[in-house]
């Protein structure tokens, strides 16, 4: 904005009597030609500067309140103000209507299923039975538990035992019979001796055994026919690692019993081992307390579950809670930050309907205007052989009064003028 009274000068000089006779006027300044309008104005004050700085000023004041007056433009301009603070209520309304369900709606309820559910924990801890389906046992637990760990120690001791016998045991003459065959108390010092190895192979081969009852266990919980399937598979191929091992000590053992009679080991099929008593009895002392001992972990699971029911659907609860919780504080900071949002706009939109209606206007018309004007102005000056530092002057005046005019307006395309203040405050 100019400073008021920027250009403000004295009463310009009347004209000489012998001044050149300016172009006729045309009738209405308004609608006169600016270029013959200019000539006459020079004409009328001699081509005095601050009288051209004078009306340049009233050009603009003109120009002002033609585009003021303009009933297009200032429907044009009320529409947009209408459409811009249309959308900014719009988005205020939106922001009040989640920030109204997030306060009355969603958290409330969120905080009525974290005390629904901090009841049902009380409950749960006050009435136990409530959640067990069926009244659990501690004395079975502990005999199951009990079972499992003394067939776990035998399962160890016999399947490190027939490996090691099975893959690298020597048999002597005193070691012919099946307990000293299946059960070697130096297994682990002489498979160590073969090698770390083969101890190795000894000390992992158990688990191999327990991994599969294991799976057993696992599959059993599933769903559907696959799963006999799958349980079946297992079953099956442990019985045939088992007949494995017993086919294998039962042939080193047939074998040292022929050389120790002098006679030539004959060959050793697997029709020779199913008649042999010994070899049934390596695979029952294997294979069914392996799966004795799937069955008794399966009833130590069920009987452990039924003892932690009451704490696994605490804990369950607890975890909703935390996560309802959760959730609360996320649409808490969502209000508070959609609040601020409303505020913002309520602001905005206060500020943007007490601000003067702001009519568009393309600041070339103007300067086009003040070109036409000039151009008479000029013409009168060198007309009347005025020096040609008074054309560098006027066209200097202009130059300044235009940029001081037009600080805010484009070079091109749309300016803006506040419809409230037709006037040039300069």
């Amino acid at each position: 904005m100019l400073k008021k009274g920027l250009f403000k000068t004295a009463a310009p000089p009347a004209p000489p009597p012998d001044a050149a006779p300016p172009p006729p006027a045309p009738e209405g300044e308004a609608s006169a030609d600016f270029e013959a309008l200019g000539f006459a104005r020079a004409s009328n004050m001699q081509g005095s500067m601050p009288a051209l700085l004078v009306c340049l000023r009233r050009l603009y004041e003109e120009f002002l309140s033609e585009v003021s007056a303009d009933d297009a433009a200032r429907l044009q301009a009320q529409a947009e103000r209408d459409a811009q603070l249309a959308e900014l209520r719009g988005k205020r309304d939106k922001h009040r209507a989640t920030v109204q369900a997030l306060r009355e709606t969603k958290v409330p309820k969120a905080r009525e299923s974290v005390e629904r559910l901090r009841d049902e924990i009380r409950a749960t801890r006050e009435n136990p039975a409530a959640v067990r389906e069926e009244a659990p046992s501690k004395a079975s637990y502990w005999i199951g538990v009990l079972i499992l760990a003394c067939l776990t120690v035998y399962l160890l001791v016999f399947y490190s035992s027939a490996s090691y016998s099975a893959f690298f045991r020597e048999f002597g003459a005193g070691e012919i019979g099946v307990a000293n065959a299946i059960f070697d108390a130096q297994a682990f010092a002489n498979a160590f001796q073969h090698g770390l190895a083969e101890l190795v192979l000894i000390a992992m081969m158990p688990f191999v055994f327990l991994g599969l009852g294991f799976l057993i266990h696992k599959f059993q919980q599933q769903e559907g026919v696959g799963k006999y399937l799958k349980v079946g598979a297992l079953v099956g191929v442990t019985f045939l690692f088992d007949a494995i091992l017993a086919y294998e000590i039962t042939h080193k053992i047939a074998d040292l019993q022929a050389q120790m009679a002098f006679q030539t080991p004959e060959p050793y099929a697997l029709a020779d081992a199913a008649q042999n008593v010994q070899f049934w009895l390596i695979i029952f002392a294997g294979f069914i307390v392996y799966l004795i001992w799937g069955f008794v972990f399966d009833f130590t699971i069920e009987e452990h579950e039924k003892l932690d029911a009451v704490r696994l659907a605490i804990r369950s609860k607890q975890d909703e809670v935390r996560h309802i919780e959760g959730r609360i504080a996320e649409d808490e900071k969502r209000a508070d930050t959609l609040e601020l949002a409303v505020a913002n706009l309520t602001t905005e939109i206060g500020a943007l309907e007490a601000a003067p209606l702001i009519v568009s206007y393309n600041p070339k018309a103007f300067k086009d205007r003040i070109g036409q004007f000039m151009e008479g102005w000029v013409h009168y000056l060198k007309a009347n052989k005025h020096p040609d530092s008074a054309v560098d002057e006027a066209v200097g005046i202009r130059d300044a009064f235009l940029a001081r005019a037009l600080t805010q307006a484009p070079e091109s395309g749309d300016g803006a003028l506040p419809s409230a203040a037709p006037h040039l405050d300069l």
